[in-house]
Order: structure tokens, then C-alpha cells, then sequence
């Protein structure tokens, strides 16, 4: 294939990224902004030209073929060169630089808002950043911070507040605690089980699932509690019982086996479960900074639903 017919081919192959990272031509259709036919079209077109299927397709569901795999990994390579390079260009012509502080509760600190920090940074070699991880409340407003990031469904009314991504709950445990006891099949089933709750509150024992439109009260018990997301997760490791966490800290180890995920057509509702808001002082002006960082964030936890 030339170079010519190659770039023509470049906006299927961009289609055929967004098509599997998106799972369905439907929902693709809805990031690109484009009816599923014309998705649809695209795909049939990027296969026609390479001579080969590169996706299974049912009503409900769509697999990569082998060579569908080869050309994704590929194509997302150059989607992510594209987007690098796009990105360089627009922090050279607009350079950040100053000092951004940012709270952020601690393990969305760590396993979620680091990294992407990181990322932010070296678009903006200019900038520095200060990040406080704290489960404590730092307002903006006190001037200690110039952005707040906090999972909740009341954001503070006197900040201006973004949403930028969600956290999900998982009620998780391990393959050897359910070989000594019964899998908990509705949340009632849970007061037969150990559970490890946060301690931090009086009621933190009090569980509560939803349903639709069914919500499920549950007083759980068990030896052992902390506010610590990773110890918790050690103490599951440990057999001792079931748990609270947010799915970033166990998406991993469920994909791998360890943990087994439980009642997942209920939804907990509680702490740390929720949408993320970005919140910062109300102003005329809002620093660039803050501005980009927030963008940046937002498109960043989209790709990674």
C-alpha cells in the first residue's frame, strides 16, 4: 500500500480505534458524533482495503479477530502519536507555567489523579504541580488550594464545581472465602458475613445497595474495620471477610481472578461512591492552569470508561 492510499485510510482506521475502545457502533457513533451507519460503513471500507475481517459482529456484541487485534494495536499507536504530538504543538503555543495545587482524596490520589498528573506535566514542562492527598476537606476558598477534587453528589455550593469522571463501588472478596462460606446473593444475605467496613463513622456498618428503585438497608458486622483502602483490600487477601472499594483499586485484581466481584446489579451507595467533581473558587478569572488541568482531567477519565 502507498503512502497515498494510506492516508486515506486514516480516518477508518481512527473510526476503527474509537470503534473498540467504545465496545459498540452505537456508542462509537455517539463519541465521533456520526450515525452508526456511517461507523458501520467505515469499518467495511477500513476491511475491504486491508483485505481482511477485523471484527466478529453480532447484534450485541463485537471481538476483534486476530488480525483485527494486530491492526488495533497498531492503529492506537498512531492515534496516540497523533494526539502527543497535537498536544505538544498546543502547550508550546499556550505554556502553562506557575504553580497548580491541587486536594484530592487519597486513593483517587494515587491510583487515578498521579498519573495523570504526571501525564499533564509533560505536556507543560513549565508548570510545577503540588498535589495534597488528603480524605480530609481542603477548600479552595482558604486559598491552601487552587483546585479541589472530591467524589460526592453534593458538590460545595459556594465553589464553582466540574464533573470530570465517576467512581463506581465494588463489593468484592476472595476465591477462598467463598469456598468456606455461601455466595451472598442478595445484600440481606449479607449479615451472615464478615465485613469489613471503614470505621470512621458510627454507621459505617450500615449498608446501603440500590436497585433501580429498590434500596436495601444492611447492618453488617465484622472483626476487623479501617478507613484505608489498601489495608482493607490486604485484610480481603487475608480471607477475613467481604469489603467496600472503589473499582480502581481492585479493577485489576478482579480481571486477574483474585478477587471475586459480588452483587453486581446492586449499586452501593455510600462514601466514596460518586461522581468526581473538579471545584475552585467562583471568579471572573479563572487561571489558565486550572482551566486546561480540568479539560485535560475530564477527556482523560472519558477514554478510560
Amino acid at each position: 500500500m502507498n503512502t497515498n492510499e494510506l492516508l486515506k485510510l486514516l480516518p477508518e482506521l481512527g473510526t476503527f480505534v474509537t470503534v473498540v475502545d467504545a465496545g459498540s457502533l452505537s456508542e462509537a457513533g455517539r463519541r465521533l458524533q456520526l450515525p452508526p451507519s456511517s461507523i458501520s460503513r467505515a469499518i467495511s471500507k477500513l476491511e475491504e482495503q486491508l483485505s481482511s475481517k477485523l471484527l466478529e459482529r453480532t447484534t450485541r456484541s463485537l471481538a476483534l479477530t486476530p488480525i483485527g487485534r494486530d491492526v488495533y494495536e497498531q492503529a492506537l499507536s498512531m492515534m496516540d502519536a497523533a494526539k502527543a504530538a497535537i498536544a505538544r504543538i498546543e502547550s508550546q503555543k499556550n505554556e502553562l507555567n506557575g504553580l497548580l495545587r491541587i486536594a484530592a482524596p487519597k486513593a483517587l490520589s494515587k491510583h487515578i489523579i498521579a498519573p495523570l498528573i504526571f501525564k499533564f506535566m509533560a505536556l507543560h514542562p513549565a508548570l510545577k504541580v503540588q498535589l495534597t492527598a488528603s480524605d480530609n476537606m481542603i477548600d479552595p476558598a482558604t486559598g491552601e488550594v487552587d483546585l479541589l477534587l472530591q467524589v460526592t453528589e453534593s458538590p460545595c455550593e459556594h465553589l464553582v464545581a466540574r464533573p470530570v469522571g465517576f467512581v463506581k463501588q465494588v463489593l468484592c472478596t476472595t476465591h477462598g472465602y467463598l469456598e468456606q462460606h455461601p455466595t451472598p446473593q442478595h445484600p440481606q444475605d449479607l449479615k451472615e458475613h464478615a465485613c469489613i467496613a471503614l470505621g470512621e463513622k458510627n454507621d459505617d456498618h450500615c449498608w446501603y445497595f440500590a436497585n433501580g428503585e429498590t434500596v436495601e438497608q444492611v447492618m453488617t458486622k465484622g472483626a476487623f474495620a479501617s478507613n484505608h483502602s489498601e489495608i482493607r483490600l490486604a485484610a480481603v487477601h487475608k480471607e477475613l471477610g467481604i469489603s467496600i472499594f472503589p473499582e480502581f483499586v481492585v479493577k485489576e485484581a478482579i480481571a486477574k481472578g483474585e478477587l471475586v466481584a459480588l452483587l453486581q446489579d446492586w449499586a452501593f451507595q455510600g462514601s466514596y461512591h460518586g461522581t468526581i467533581y473538579a471545584e475552585y473558587s467562583q471568579s471572573r478569572f479563572v487561571p489558565a492552569t486550572i482551566r486546561t488541568f480540568i479539560t485535560f482531567l475530564a477527556s482523560e477519565l472519558a477514554e478510560q470508561d
